[in-house]
């Protein structure tokens, strides 16, 4: 195949955002993108109007373009050499990561140097849009060490919309628990203490996360330090008819999977962070999803997350009912392993090699 592919006969057909008329991700695999189009297909074509024909037209494209390997790679040079070139002062360095409404990069300033995250929402979706918007503007409100920095967002010239942020190097709580086995307990009430410092900051400072996950946190392991990223379904100051956004997975509230209003807030947080802790300690997704503890977690332990998991959001921790719950629990740390703190010792001494980590 060609090194250094180039449109021909498809210059008009490249300039479109052909993953996002399928609306998948870059890089999707053909049979997602034979889906799509049948999905896209069946929802316009028995309609007449002038909108529907050219919709149909555009998703035919796109399916054509994306399922042949030459001008798939021939469309996705492009489409890089286009993105490098629209992004006013920030350059691609590499892709990051396919969020639900947005693609994530590593960028870097082309004059400070500097490493920043690029969000970019694709196509012309004013939904997902708007999700970018919603986020820069709580990112905008909070200021806390352990949550990247806000920097600006604005329209790229193709109508898209792109967010800047500080980027936090390290790996995910999930790469690194998948890498390298489950947590000690007493390793993950550590990174339970410095994500209730977190959240006690932005549910204070009128924001809800609402997708806490081990995806979403970063590690530095060898300083013992967490951070909470990926405020995109995040909500700020949420008023009483204020519903949840996006999909819902094992550590969505039950609340959250049946899709109530938004009534006790911000006990989806706690239930979420209860799982992600179940998860520290089994390093299995399936465990998790059936809140197993393991035994040898000690019983203080094992209440706590039972509280942060009930089912009703009214018995979860309230920080207006319950007080302080970071000092509560460094009380269960201290009836569990006899400290609260757990010495200066890295999370993992081998992480970088059992995670092919390259700093």
């Amino acid at each position: 195949m060609s090194t250094n592919p180039r449109p021909s006969q498809h210059s008009r057909e490249f300039e479109m955002d052909l993953y996002g008329v399928l609306q998948v991700a870059i890089g999707a695999e053909k049979e997602v993108i034979k889906a799509a189009h049948r999905a896209l297909s069946m929802k316009y074509a028995p309609r007449t109007s002038k909108d529907d024909q050219e919709k149909t037209r555009d998703i035919n494209t796109a399916r054509d373009i994306l399922l042949d390997d030459v001008t798939r790679e021939a469309y996705d040079f492009h489409r890089q050499k286009k993105l490098e070139q629209t992004f006013g002062n920030y350059e691609l360095v590499k892709p990051l990561a396919e969020g639900g409404h947005c693609d994530i990069y590593i960028a870097k300033h082309i004059l400070t140097k500097k490493e920043v995250i690029f969000k970019h929402c694709r196509g012309d979706n004013l939904a997902f849009q708007q999700i970018l918007i919603e986020e820069a503007a709580t990112l905008s409100e909070l200021r806390h060490f352990a949550i990247p920095k806000y920097r600006e967002i604005f329209k790229l010239p193709d109508g898209s919309l792109a967010m800047i942020e500080d980027y936090i190097k390290g790996p995910t709580l999930k790469q690194f628990v998948l890498g390298c086995g489950p947590l000690e307990a007493e390793k993950a009430c550590a990174v339970i203490s410095r994500d209730l410092q977190i959240l006690r900051y932005i549910h204070m400072n009128g924001a809800v996360h609402c997708d806490i996950q081990p995806s979403n946190q970063i590690l530095w392991p060898d300083e013992r330090q967490a951070f909470l990223v990926d405020f995109g379904l995040a909500l700020y100051r949420p008023t009483s008819k204020a519903t949840y956004k996006g999909e819902v997975d094992i550590y969505s509230a039950p609340e959250q999977k049946r899709g109530e209003p938004i009534v006790r807030v911000p006990a989806n947080d706690f239930y979420s962070l209860g799982v992600t802790l179940i998860f520290m300690l089994t390093g299995d997704e399936r465990l998790t999803e059936l809140h197993k503890v393991p035994k040898s977690t000690p019983e203080s332990v094992r209440k706590f997350i039972g509280w942060l998991t009930e089912e009703d959001p009214v018995n979860r921790p309230n920080w207006q009912k319950d007080g302080n719950l970071e000092e509560q629990f460094l009380q269960v740390r201290m009836e569990s392993f006899k400290r609260v703190h757990s010495g200066l010792e890295p999370f993992d001494p081998n992480w970088r090699k059992k995670l092919n980590w390259i700093d």
